[in-house]
């Protein structure tokens, strides 16, 4: 009786197991529809003198359009790409990613 016991304690423990920031199913589509940003950014400040004022100056030319979602946050004099989501699998705890223009992954973090 006791082994089923610590059976089934350890199989209700195992579904609630978390994920690193970033790495979770919500962290991991956001990562995924903010990447085409950050490459239409590095291809923008390889073939143009300034860098953009806001987001919206890549569309058209490269990018279709921003996506929905992330809502992304350009910091030109720290050089980065971020962007804030709640990890609703980890006790809806707060992670932020930040990409460094020109690199293209992210880092996250709580």
């Amino acid at each position: 009786m006791l082994k089923r016991c610590a059976i089934a304690t350890l199989l209700a423990l195992s579904a609630c197991s978390t994920y690193p920031p970033g790495s979770d199913p919500e962290g991991v589509k956001m990562k995924a529809n903010a990447m085409p940003v950050l490459e239409a950014l590095s291809l923008y400040l390889h073939q143009n003198v300034r860098p953009p004022k806001s987001l919206n100056e890549l569309v058209p030319k490269y990018l279709p359009e921003l996506p929905k979602e992330p809502k992304l946050a350009l910091d030109m004099a720290n050089n980065t790409l971020s962007f804030t989501y709640v990890q609703s699998l980890s006790q809806n705890s707060v992670v932020l990613c930040v990409a460094y223009i020109g690199v293209s992954s992210w880092s996250c973090d709580y």
